[in-house]
C-alpha cells in the first residue's frame, strides 16, 4: 500500500523527468554564485563586537575626549649590546619615526578605481586631475570633494572617504624623536621633545640616557628600565575595526623597516605588537586555512564515502552536493557584503561534512531499492521511491539543524552570529540541492548498487548487533550513564573555565607571538585598558581630593604583578612637582602634601604656557574626565577581567561624589567578548532546546518521545564539558558554539532511533532493539565518521581557538551518536504497537543528517 504524495512531493518526482533540464539550471545558479563569492573579501580585526554594545561605546568615548588613544602600532627596538642610547640605534629610531609619520596607505586598486573613474565623462577632471604626479596628501580636499558627487553609487563614496583617511593615516608618532620631556628653568617650565636630533657625541647621548632613565612617566612605557630598548608608538587615524586599512598598515610599517634595517649599521632587533599585526596575522592564519581546511575536509569526506560505498558515484555524488551547497552559501555571504571573520574561516567544513549527509542516506535507500541491471526506467522509479520515503524526514532533520545554528544568532559576538546563520542558511542549500540535483544524477549515472563497503558490510552488521545488545540492558546502561554524568557535572561546575584571547591563539612560532613576548619582557605590556574617571563639572581635575584618588588607585593597578604600566594626571602633576622642587630627587615625585585647587590650577596653567600636549592623553581640555592609562602583561580576559573588577571596585570607595568610572579599549572589549560568549552560549543554547523541542514534539506527536530525545543531547554536553574540564581546555571564542551545534546535528540520531524503535518488531525488547539497531545503525555509524572526522580537519588551523572546537565537535557527534544508541532504548515502551520491517515500505525510512 503507497503512502499518499504530497504536492511538494508530487512535483519533485516530476521534475525528474527532465534531469537534463534540472543539471542545467542548478549549474547556471552556481555560476552565478561562483561570481558573487568572488568578491568575498576577509575581516581580520579582532573586534568581534558590535559598535553599539557598551565596551565600543566606551572606546568611542575614549578616543573622542583623549590624544593617544587611538588605534596603534607599536614598534620596539631592541639593542643587542644593551644600550639603546648608542649613535646607530637613535638615528635608525629617528630615521623610523620620520618615516612613519608621512606614510601612505595607498593600493594598486586604488590606482586603478581612480584610472576607472578618469575614464567617465562625469568624473574625468577631477580623477585626473587626483592622478596627476601620484596620490599625495595633497589630494585628500580633491577626493573628498569627488566623494560627495551624487552620481556615485554608496560604495564608491565610502571607498573615496577611506582612501582620503588612508592618505594621512597618522595622527601622531611617539617616540625618542618626539616625546615630551618636562623640565624646569628660572622662568618656570620647560616641554619640549626629548631628541630633537640625532645626538653628535658620546657627552650628548649619555645626557639623553640620564634625562630619559630619571623621568618616570618613561619608564616601561617609552624606555625599558636598563635602557636596553625603546618604542616607537604610531598612532593611527583609521577605524579600529577597518580591517583593509590595517592591513595596509602592517605591510608598510613592515617595508619601512626592512628598508632601514638593511642599512649596513642597523644592528638591533625590532618587535611589532599592536592592532595592525593582529589582522596581519589574524589574515596569514585564514589564508594559511583555507589553504588546509577545505583540501583537508574534501580528502576525509572522500574517504569516508569510498569506505562507506565502495562506489565512484557514491562519493562524487555526495561531494558534488557538498560543494555546491558550499559555492553557494559563500556566494550569499558575498551577496550580502558579509566579510569571513576568523570564526567563520572554518565554515567550508561545516557545509561540506553537513551536506554530504543527506545524500548519503538517501543513496542508501536507493541503492536499496535499485534492481539489478536497471535501466533508466528502474533508476528513475528507485530514485522517486527514494525521494517519497525521505522528503519529510529529510526536511525535518534539516529545520531542526537549522535551528540549532540559527540559534547560534542571539549572541552579541558578531563573529558567532554570522557564522551561525550561514552555516544554517548552507544546510538549507544543502537540502534543496539534494532534493533537485541527486535524483536526476543517479536517473542519468547509471550505476549498480554497492557491493563493498560499510554499507554492506558483514562486520558493520556484526558491530550493530553487539551494540543491539549492550543496549537491550536499557536500565543498567542509563544507570551507569546517569552515575557517570553526575559525576561529570560536579567536576565540570567546579573546573571548567571561560576565558578568551586573542594572542595566545596563534602558533608558537608566530612572529606576533615572539614579538609580544619580546615587547611584555622589556616594556610593561601590550593589552591596553583605560579607566575612564569622569565628571559633569568643568575643572573637577582642579580639585585636590580627585587626584588624590586616582593616585591612590594608579598605586593599586601598579601593585598587581599583571600591571607593567600606568599613566594619569596625577604622574603629571608629580613630575612638574619633581622638576620645580629644589632638590629635584627622585623622592619628589609625588603629589605636594600641600597639594591645593589653586596650586593645580598653577601646575596646568605652566604646563600650557610652555606648549605641552601630553598630558591630554589622560584628561580632557575642560578638565572634566580623565583616564588611567593601564598596560597589561596578558590578555588573557579572565586576568584582565580580575584587574578591572578590582579597580571598579576600589573606585567605588575612593571617588568623590558625583565622580564615575568605566573601564575601556582593547583590553576590556576582550572581556566583554568573553562575557558575550558565555551569555551567547546559555542564550543560544536555550533557545536551541526550545526551537528543537517543539519541532520533534510536532514531528513525532508525542510530548514525551519529543523530550526524550533531548536526553542524549544533554548527557553529550555533560560528556564533552567534563572532558573540557579534564583537559583544562576553556569555553571560549571557539569552545562557546558547541552546545547549541550538539543540539542541532545530534538530535538527528535521537531522531533515526527512536523511529527505528518505533518500526522495529521482535519477539522480546533485546530483539526488538537488536533489530533497530541494524536498521538506523549504518546511517547513524556512516554519518558519525563524516561529521566527526570532517569536524576534526579543524585541528590543522593555525588559531587554537579552532584546533579546540575540531577536537570537541568531533567528539560531540561520536557521544550524540552513541547516546543515542544506548540510552534511548531504554525508554521504549515494549507495548507500543510496531510494524513489520518491510524492505520497501514508503515512510518506513528514519531521517538522517
Amino acid at each position: 500500500m503507497s503512502t499518499p504524495l504530497n504536492p511538494v512531493t508530487r512535483q519533485l518526482i516530476r521534475v525528474q523527468q527532465h534531469p537534463w533540464l534540472m543539471m542545467a539550471g542548478l549549474l547556471l545558479l552556481t555560476l552565478l554564485a561562483l561570481a558573487s563569492a568572488g568578491n568575498l573579501q576577509i575581516n581580520s580585526t579582532p573586534y568581534m563586537i558590535g559598535d553599539t554594545h557598551p565596551s565600543r561605546i566606551a572606546d568611542h568615548d575614549t578616543k573622542r575626549l583623549f590624544s593617544n588613544a587611538g588605534e596603534q602600532a607599536f614598534v620596539a627596538i631592541d639593542n643587542p649590546d644593551g644600550d639603546i642610547f648608542n649613535r646607530h640605534s637613535l638615528a635608525a629610531v629617528e630615521q623610523l619615526s620620520r618615516a612613519f609619520e608621512t606614510m601612505l596607505l595607498i593600493s594598486d586598486q586604488d590606482q586603478q578605481q581612480l584610472t576607472a573613474l578618469a575614464q567617465q565623462d562625469t568624473f574625468a577632471a577631477s580623477a585626473t586631475a587626483i592622478l596627476q604626479d601620484g596620490l599625495s596628501r595633497q589630494d585628500i580636499p580633491a577626493i573628498r570633494q569627488l566623494a560627495g558627487h551624487p552620481q556615485l553609487d554608496s560604495q564608491q563614496q565610502q571607498w573615496l572617504q577611506n582612501l582620503a583617511v588612508r592618505l594621512r593615516p597618522v595622527k601622531r608618532v611617539r617616540s625618542l624623536a618626539s616625546m615630551e620631556h618636562i623640565e624646569a628653568f628660572s622662568g618656570g617650565l620647560s616641554v619640549a621633545p626629548l631628541m630633537q636630533t640625532v645626538p653628535a657625541t658620546a657627552t650628548q647621548r649619555q645626557a639623553l640616557k640620564a634625562a630619559v632613565l630619571n623621568n618616570p612617566l618613561f619608564i616601561n612605557g617609552l624606555i625599558s628600565p636598563q635602557g636596553n630598548a625603546t618604542t616607537i608608538q604610531v598612532e593611527f587615524t583609521i577605524e579600529e575595526d577597518d580591517s583593509p586599512a590595517m592591513l595596509l598598515a602592517h605591510r608598510e610599517i613592515s617595508r619601512i623597516i626592512e628598508q632601514i634595517s638593511n642599512q649596513a649599521d642597523f644592528h638591533d632587533r625590532v618587535y611589532l605588537s599592536g592592532p595592525p599585526m593582529i589582522a596581519a596575522q589574524t589574515a596569514t592564519s585564514m589564508e594559511q586555512d583555507n589553504q588546509t581546511l577545505l583540501p583537508g575536509v574534501l580528502l576525509v569526506i572522500i574517504a569516508v564515502l569510498a569506505v562507506s560505498f565502495g562506489r565512484l558515484q557514491g562519493v562524487v555524488a555526495p561531494l558534488l552536493i557538498a560543494v555546491l551547497a558550499l559555492f553557494w552559501t559563500l556566494g550569499s555571504m558575498a551577496a550580502f557584503g558579509v566579510k569571513q571573520n576568523i570564526v567563520s574561516s572554518m565554515l567550508p567544513v561545516f557545509i561540506i561534512a553537513i551536506a554530504v549527509c543527506d545524500a548519503i542516506h538517501f543513496l542508501a535507500t536507493y541503492y536499496r531499492l535499485l534492481p539489478d541491471e536497471a535501466d533508466r526506467a528502474a533508476r528513475t522509479q528507485a530514485a522517486s521511491a527514494a525521494l517519497t520515503k525521505l522528503f519529510w524526514p529529510m526536511l525535518v532533520t534539516t529545520i531542526t539543524t537549522m535551528a540549532g545554528f540559527f540559534a547560534l544568532s542571539w549572541t552579541e559576538v558578531i563573529f558567532i552570529r554570522e557564522f551561525g546563520l550561514f552555516v544554517g542558511l548552507g544546510v538549507l542549500f544543502a537540502w534543496l540541492v539534494t532534493m533537485l540535483f541527486l535524483p536526476a544524477l543517479v536517473i542519468l549515472w547509471k550505476a549498480p548498487k554497492p557491493r563493498f563497503g560499510l554499507l554492506v558490510s558483514q562486520l558493520t552488521s556484526r558491530l550493530m548487533a553487539a551494540l543491539g545488545q549492550l543496549a537491550g540492558h536499557g536500565k543498567t546502561v542509563v544507570a551507569l550513564v546517569l552515575v557517570l554524568m553526575c559525576g561529570g557535572l560536579l567536576y565540570t561546575q567546579q573546573n571548567l573555565t571561560v576565558d578568551n584571547q586573542v594572542i595566545g591563539y596563534f602558533e608558537e612560532s608566530s612572529r606576533i607571538r615572539q614579538d609580544d613576548a619580546a615587547i611584555n619582557a622589556n616594556f610593561g605590556g601590550s593589552t591596553v585598558v583605560s579607566f575612564l574617571i569622569e565628571s559633569q563639572q568643568p575643572d573637577a581635575y582642579k580639585n585636590p581630593a580627585l587626584l588624590n584618588a586616582i593616585a591612590q588607585l594608579q598605586q593599586r593597578l601598579d601593585n598587581n604583578a599583571l600591571v607593567g604600566f600606568t599613566l594619569s594626571a596625577a604622574d603629571f602633576i608629580k613630575r612638574m612637582h619633581q622638576v620645580l622642587s629644589d632638590s629635584n630627587r627622585a623622592a619628589d615625585y609625588r603629589l605636594p602634601d600641600d597639594l591645593t585647587q589653586p596650586m593645580l590650577a598653577q601646575y596646568y596653567l605652566l604646563y600650557e604656557n610652555a606648549n605641552g600636549q601630553d598630558l591630554f592623553d589622560v584628561v580632557d581640555r575642560r578638565f572634566a574626565n580623565g583616564r588611567i592609562l593601564t598596560v597589561l602583561h596578558s590578555d588573557r580576559s579572565s586576568e584582565v577581567g580580575a584587574v578591572i573588577d578590582d579597580i571598579l571596585h576600589q573606585a567605588q570607595q575612593q571617588l568623590p561624589a558625583g565622580v564615575t568610572i568605566r573601564a575601556a579599549g582593547y583590553g576590556e572589549i576582550l572581556v566583554s567578548t568573553t562575557a558575550a560568549v558565555v551569555s551567547g552560549q546559555i542564550q543560544s543554547l536555550l533557545l536551541a532546546v526550545v526551537l528543537i523541542a517543539l519541532l520533534v514534539i510536532a514531528i513525532l506527536r508525542s510530548l514525551r518521545l519529543g523530550l526524550l530525545a533531548l536526553l542524549p543531547l544533554l548527557f553529550t554536553l555533560v560528556g564533552v564539558f567534563t572532558l573540557m574540564a579534564l583537559t583544562g581546555t576553556d569555553l571560549d571564542i571557539g569552545t562557546s558554539i558547541i552546545a547549541a551545534i550538539s543540539f542541532g546535528i545530534g538530535i538527528d540520531y535521537a531522531i533515526h532511533t527512536i523511529a527505528a524503535l518505533r518500526l522495529s518488531s521482535g519477539q522480546n525488547r533485546e530483539q526488538l532493539v537488536a533489530n533497530a539497531l541494524q536498521y538506523c545503525g549504518k546511517p547513524i555509524l556512516i554519518n558519525t565518521l563524516a561529521l566527526g572526522l570532517g569536524f576534526l580537519v579543524l585541528t590543522l588551523s593555525g588559531y587554537q581557538a579552532l584546533v579546540n572546537l575540531g577536537v570537541f565537535i568531533s567528539l560531540t557527534m561520536l557521544f550524540s551518536a552513541l547516546f543515542a544508541l544506548l540510552v534511548l532504548p531504554a525508554f521504549h515502551r515494549p507495548d507500543a504497537p510496531q510494524v513489520s520491517h518491510e524492505q520497501d515500505q514508503p515512510g518506513a525510512e528514519p531521517a538522517n543528517a
